[in-house]
C-alpha cells in the first residue's frame, strides 16, 4: 500500500516475508532509522519513491535483473541508485 510506514522512526530493520510481492508508493518514506532491507525475488512490483528519505538504508537486492514491475524511480531518494 501507499505510504504504509511513512515517517516511522521505530523501524531499523525489516525482514520481509517470502510472499511479499509489492512495495507501494513511498511505503517507507522518511524512515530515517531504517538501516537494513532485503528485497527478495518474490517482489514483482516496487512503486516510485518506496525508500525516499531512507538516508541510512542498506538495500540487499536478491534479484538477477530488474523486474518489469519495478517502476522507474523506485529507488528515488535512497542513498544509492541501483543499475542492472
Amino acid at each position: 500500500n501507499k505510504w504504509t510506514f511513512q515517517n516511522c522512526q521505530a523501524l531499523e530493520q525489516i525482514r520481509t516475508p517470502e510472499q511479499l510481492e509489492k512495495i507501494g508508493h513511498y511505503a517507507f518514506r522518511g524512515c530515517e532509522t531504517l538501516e537494513e532491507f532485503e528485497i527478495k525475488q518474490t517482489v514483482e512490483e516496487i512503486s516510485v519513491g518506496a525508500f525516499y528519505g531512507c538516508n541510512n538504508i542498506s538495500l540487499t537486492i536478491n534479484v538477477d535483473e530488474k523486474p518489469p514491475g519495478w517502476q522507474q524511480g523506485w529507488d528515488l531518494g535512497a542513498p544509492n541508485s541501483y543499475e542492472w
